[in-house]
């Protein structure tokens, strides 16, 4: 069998090719579909490389102008092989283990052929070499070819050099990629763009509006990529013209083969727009679709895109008015996909109206390149289904439904001896996941929360063999776990938690607005982000929210002023010492360190679970002028080295005022996870800030702060480190 493409003429002069994949033959039914295949005989396989050839013209002589070609340095590749996971080798039989075990001496041969192959263009053929695996569809028909899914299976090292090349792609893109953009981005969860649009309906309800949303979907996405109009897109976008060259070259052709159990077809080289399995491909369809996520959009509109999934949302008052300016945004984007070779699937359009109007509502006659776009109840989008009046309960019943399908899974496993720790890991691959997928954004009532529950409960009955009338508590403490409402009030207030950091999160002044603003009018079920606030105000007491990451890139002028000494002597060890000895061993360690003048601060920090959770961190304070601790505590539970954070940024603040004239700081800590930051370019944002506000004080820079590591110190009678927890 040579292989097979099947051509779609929607250009003059071009041919653009979806690609055809077989599956995993696994029945009669899959074998009659292969033979069908090959009776098809072999294609003619070809694309719109005429319309590419104008492109490398235009590259050839941007280089030529551009200066030096990008480099990638032995730090970047180590990091992109540390990167790598243990997944099915391809056509070379490589897997990570492999790349991780190099030599320096190979790393630095491998690493000269990158860069070679960025500054000519040229590609390896072997680097593109790629198994084609389809994978039959549940429930489908496994003659036809919609009833597979396809899997590529690229060579390791092709990958490893393509994710070096998208990370440095994703790196200039993200700064002009919009909010509303969830797909293939660094730290966006898959619910995001779910969880801004729920929060828009309940803002919209507060409101007293209607909210009006129209679910899209780019029919075939990747295969209608162009590839020419990709590159223009990219050097737009100011990508390097060498990288642009270089995804160009790896776009041009693969040699693929059919792979089905045993049965290898033979080589064919296919010519394809966006190749599947390929780590260029998502941050390229990204900057592909730009045009679509960045168009322009009347007032009180907005929309997401995630991948192929397009979803429009328009809020207001008068629901005619919506459908006007929804139409007419329909006809802007028609016009904009037609621009870019794009089109939407119209068996997979449809409208909603979201609204807590008791009056019957008419039906939405919106069309969509002249077609209708039927009305529904429901909007399912990226696997959370929102109804019109935001209940989930739709979406709770479904996820009830598939989890209950799985529970005979476990149920198989535990009949064929599988033990409890192996039927745990398979309870939360295929029952948990689904249960808490998407839970930060979903506010059903305490009864539907009871049903996902339940699935839980009868889940862990099987998982542990124990009988009906077991308690529940019982189960969740044998396995370890919280009960579903737990779970999800822990998911959504980390989620919140997460946003109020990152000032780069798309909900980050939405969430930091209300913490301190009051809803416009109460609802029966305040909107995920409402009630994730309130409990996180419930949790902080008199703390502040923290509205940046925890470790930021130290300033140069500031990354000069710590110094970090490591003291080996004083480890674990000294715990069986007798009563003084470490004390002494500290203070001599002390003596070489400090000079007259100089202030010591000793920090730790105290985490405990049981019998309630709790944080604590304090400090002690010497100098020759004074001695004092401070300390605080919170209910929420912190890592460790966030509460040794936490100590050694009250007890800076503390000499901040105490001693504003002091130079030299020795912080004796015994986190190691704390100085092993420090050492890496990072460090408390507040611990930089409080050291700027000391050397103004003194009117001149402070010169250094000696960082002493120190474990499990006692520095003696009446001067031990508080560790409890706080007032």
């Amino acid at each position: 069998m040579i292989g097979v493409t099947i051509s779609d003429g929607r250009r003059s002069g071009s041919i653009n090719i979806i690609n055809v994949y077989i599956s995993k033959a696994t029945s009669a039914g899959d074998w009659e579909f292969l033979h069908h295949i090959e009776s098809m005989g072999s294609c003619i396989i070809s694309g719109d490389f005429n319309a590419r050839s104008p492109v490398w013209g235009e590259l050839d002589a941007l280089i030529e102008g551009s200066g030096a070609a990008p480099v990638f340095t032995l730090q970047d590749l180590q990091a992109a092989i540390k990167r790598m996971t243990d997944t099915s080798s391809g056509p070379d039989l490589l897997t990570s283990k492999e790349f991780k075990a190099l030599s320096n001496r190979e790393l630095h041969v491998l690493l000269g052929e990158i860069n070679t192959s960025i500054k000519t263009g040229a590609i390896p053929t072997h680097w593109t070499d790629s198994f084609l695996v389809p994978i039959p569809k549940p429930g489908k028909d496994h003659r036809t070819l919609a009833g597979h899914r396809v899997i590529t299976v690229q060579n390791a090292g092709g990958k490893l050099v393509e994710g070096l090349v998208s990370r440095s792609l994703a790196a200039t893109l993200e700064p002009q990629l919009p909010g509303s953009m969830g797909a293939y981005r660094r730290g966006r969860a898959t619910w995001l763009n779910v969880g801004q649009v729920a929060h828009l309906i309940t803002e919209a309800f507060e409101a007293k509006q209607h909210v009006l949303t129209v679910s899209l979907d780019l029919q075939d996405a990747y295969n209608m990529v162009s590839v020419p109009l990709l590159a223009r897109n990219l050097l737009d976008s100011g990508v390097n013209p060498y990288l642009v060259r270089w995804i160009l070259a790896a776009f041009q052709s693969r040699r693929c083969a059919l792979k089905c159990g045993r049965w290898l077809s033979e080589w064919t080289n296919v010519m394809m727009a966006l190749p599947q399995g390929s780590p260029l491909s998502p941050v390229c369809f990204n900057a592909y679709t730009l045009p679509i996520a960045t168009m322009t959009l009347p007032p009180s509109m907005q929309l997401f895109t995630f991948a192929d999934d397009l979803l429009l949302v328009a809020t207001g008052k008068s629901l005619d008015l919506l459908q006007i300016r929804m139409q007419e945004t329909l006809d802007s984007l028609d016009t904009i996909c037609r621009r870019a070779s794009m089109t939407v699937n119209p068996a997979k359009a449809s409208a909603c109206v979201f609204s807590l109007s008791k009056r019957a509502l008419p039906p939405c006659q919106l069309r969509y390149a002249g077609r209708p776009i039927p009305s529904e109840d429901s909007v399912t989008h990226l696997g959370i289904t929102l109804d019109k009046g935001l209940s989930f309960n739709t979406h709770v019943e479904k996820v009830v439904s598939s989890c209950t399908r799985s529970l005979g899974v476990l149920k198989m496993a535990k009949r064929k001896g599988v033990n409890q720790a192996r039927l745990l890991q398979l309870y939360r691959s295929l029952v948990q996941s689904r249960l808490l997928y998407g839970a930060e954004v979903i506010t059903a009532t305490a009864s539907a929360l009871e049903k996902l529950d339940r699935v839980q409960t009868a889940a862990l009955r099987i998982v542990t063999g124990c009988t009906r009338d077991t308690a529940r508590a019982t189960l969740r403490y044998m396995a370890n776990l919280q009960s579903v409402p737990q779970q999800v009030e822990t998911l959504r207030v980390k989620a919140v938690a997460r946003a109020l950091e990152s000032h780069e999160h798309p909900l980050h002044e939405v969430a930091r607005g209300l913490v301190t603003r009051p809803p416009l009018r109460r609802l029966r079920r305040a909107g995920w982000l409402r009630r994730a606030s309130d409990t996180l105000r419930e949790l902080r007491g008199r703390h502040q929210f923290r509205s940046r990451p925890q470790f930021e890139p130290t300033p140069d002028g500031v990354a000069e002023l710590w110094t970090i000494i490591s003291q080996h002597s004083l480890g674990r060890s000294c715990r069986e010492w007798p009563p003084g000895v470490a004390n002494v061993e500290f203070e001599s360690l002390l003596e070489e360190l400090m000079a007259e003048g100089d202030a010591l601060l000793a920090t730790d920090g105290s985490v405990i679970r049981e019998p309630l959770p709790r944080s604590g961190w304090g400090c002690f304070i010497r100098s020759a002028e004074l001695t004092q601790s401070v300390s605080g505590a919170t209910r929420l539970v912190l890592s460790s080295m966030r509460a040794e954070t936490e100590a050694v940024t009250v007890g800076l603040s503390a000499l901040n005022q105490l001693l504003p004239d002091c130079q030299h700081i020795v912080v004796a800590t015994d986190s190691q996870s704390l100085l092993r930051k420090l050492e890496g370019g990072v460090s408390p944002p507040e611990c930089v800030a409080i050291r700027a506000i000391q050397s103004r004080l003194a009117r001149q820079p402070a010169e250094e702060a000696v960082m002493a590591a120190r474990h499990h110190l006692d520095i003696g009678s009446g001067q031990r480190i508080p560790s409890e927890l706080g007032p």
